[in-house]
């Protein structure tokens, strides 16, 4: 075992729970046990967190939730602390798989959508094939049998991404034959169970659901004399099973459903005594199916007895009871998270506008001379091979307007240039004030002519403002530019912002009022 975490001292320890998993369920308990008393004895955290997970894990498998949830916290609790990330995700399944099993399947769920964030930051494709697995059954017990179909479909692909899966394929795939059983698409159910029967899997209990399922292909079409052959195989399955049965009593419920659409009284009655046994006052949803299916026998060949319906509706208020409860509680915890992240988000919006104010230029709005620094570092260090243009302009004869018109005039004129300047701009230009009277626009991914274009448009639409400038050759108020646009790899960022300028001086040289490209005096 490769695992960081693991004192070399247990890995016999490690290694003989880890081979009980699947096919011995009272080995794996015995053997987490006895890790546990090494792991107190060592000192051990991820010994006393892996030991807990697999007992939670048994106690689920034997739908004794209370022990189940005890032994999980305490991994949950250990894993937290001491970030055995790996461990506390498997952990958090666990967690989603009780609320499932208990009927919780709203708490399920936002357990199982917390999961495949942090799965799908790590591309952690076993976790996010059992999660679909799970999402799916939960989407089969709610009868949307189409999407449970997908969903069985999409666990299969992402574990078949990963190595020594047969286990949980093999359990997906006799998914697939239930829900394709109750879309009444029989071809593809005997498709899959099949495939099942292709994979290697050591364990009783997956033998166990692959006949169970059998069962219900058979009661479809009346297979009466097969179906007995297959109750006597899970039959020596149980006999021959070390641990307690009620581990099989939701497989023996299906069986159950099976019998009476097959009409086989006898059989039936029997596995109603034989999950009766196995009720516990833990589990209200086995109690509850259990309930539900003997009211349906009674109806279908005795009299209905009062206190099984007395039972029965007692358990279905119950289970509404703790629905509420339990929905009630994840609203609360949903509201205080709310607010925990509003208060984030307000500090988050004020800095960003804080850092938002700092980039920006007080008088225009536009970007500052800070920014246009820390867009060129940026632009300077991306490895994308792209065209980079510069544009330098600065408004004509703008010392002379404000000893002319006054600076307060002189703002306003440099506020009107900004916004024709916005106004024109299209995707991939940024626009900024250097200082004083002088603008900048940096282009990416633009050519000459859609930068020319920009330009015209910008001294288009300012000549038509028509702003008195007497000092000022046409009259009115107007802007000179030049700009140079190259591919990144062949000059520099500060070669280009060089070469604009160089282009704004040629403009002012050639009268003022346009601008100028200075690749066409290099051509």
């Amino acid at each position: 075992m490769t695992n960081r975490y693991i004192n070399q001292k247990l890995t016999g320890y490690y290694l003989r729970l880890d081979g009980c998993i699947y096919n011995d369920f009272e080995g794996m308990k015995d053997n987490a046990e006895e890790l546990l008393r090494q792991g107190y004895l060592l000192n051990d955290s991820y010994a006393q967190a892996y030991a807990f997970l697999h007992l939670a894990s048994y106690y689920i498998a034997y739908r004794k939730f209370g022990s189940a949830e005890f032994n999980l916290n305490k991994s949950i609790r250990l894993c937290m602390t001491n970030d055995y990330d790996e461990l506390l995700i498997q952990c958090y399944r666990n967690e989603g798989k009780l609320y499932q099993l208990k009927g919780d399947n709203f708490i399920a769920t936002q357990v199982y959508d917390k999961i495949m964030k942090i799965a799908e930051s790590k591309n952690d494709s076993k976790t996010i094939g059992i999660l679909y697995n799970n999402i799916a059954y939960i989407l089969m017990q709610l009868k949307d049998y189409e999407f449970a179909k997908n969903y069985f479909e999409k666990a299969i692909e992402k574990l078949q991404m990963t190595e020594h899966q047969n286990y949980n394929v093999t359990q997906i795939y006799l998914n697939l034959v239930r829900v394709c059983c109750d879309m009444n698409d029989l071809e593809s159910a005997y498709a899959y169970l099949e495939k099942s029967k292709e994979l290697s899997v050591n364990s009783n209990y997956v033998e166990f659901i692959r006949i169970v399922s059998e069962i219900r292909l058979c009661a479809i079409h009346h297979e009466v004399s097969q179906i007995k052959k297959l109750i006597d195989k899970i039959n020596s399955i149980m006999v021959n099973f070390k641990g307690n049965h009620s581990i099989f009593a939701a497989e023996l419920i299906y069986v159950i459903e099976s019998l009476l659409i097959a009409d086989m009284k006898e059989e039936c009655y029997s596995v109603l005594e034989h999950v009766k046994q196995q009720l516990n006052d833990d589990d209200i949803e086995i109690e509850l199916e259990y309930q539900k299916l003997l009211f349906k026998y009674q109806e279908k060949y005795e009299e209905i007895n009062v206190d099984v319906s007395a039972r029965y509706y007692y358990l279905l208020m119950t289970r509404e009871k703790q629905e509420l409860s339990s929905i009630a509680e994840a609203l609360r915890n949903k509201i205080k998270l709310f607010e925990i992240n509003q208060k984030h988000s307000l500090l988050v919006k004020e800095n960003e506008n804080l850092e938002k104010q700092a980039h920006l230029d007080e008088l225009t709005g536009l970007y500052n001379r800070r920014y246009c620094d820390k867009l060129l570092s940026k632009i300077g260090s991306n490895s994308i091979e792209e065209l980079f243009g510069c544009i330098m302009l600065d408004i004509d004869h703008f010392k002379q307007y404000n000893d002319t018109y006054g600076h307060v005039q002189g703002d306003n004129i440099l506020k009107h240039v900004a916004d024709v300047l916005k106004q024109n701009s299209v995707p991939g230009i940024n626009v900024g004030r250097y200082g004083g009277d002088e603008f900048y626009c940096l282009c990416t991914g633009l050519t000459d002519h859609e930068i020319s274009n920009y330009l015209s448009n910008v001294l288009n639409n300012l000549r038509e403002l028509k702003f008195e400038h007497k000092k000022n050759i046409s009259g009115i108020v107007s802007i000179t530019a030049g700009f140079y646009n190259e591919i990144k790899s062949k000059m520099s960022i500060e070669e280009i912002m060089k070469c604009a300028d160089e282009a704004l001086y040629v403009a002012k040289e050639r009268g003022r009022d346009n601008y100028f490209n200075l690749r066409d005096q290099k051509h």
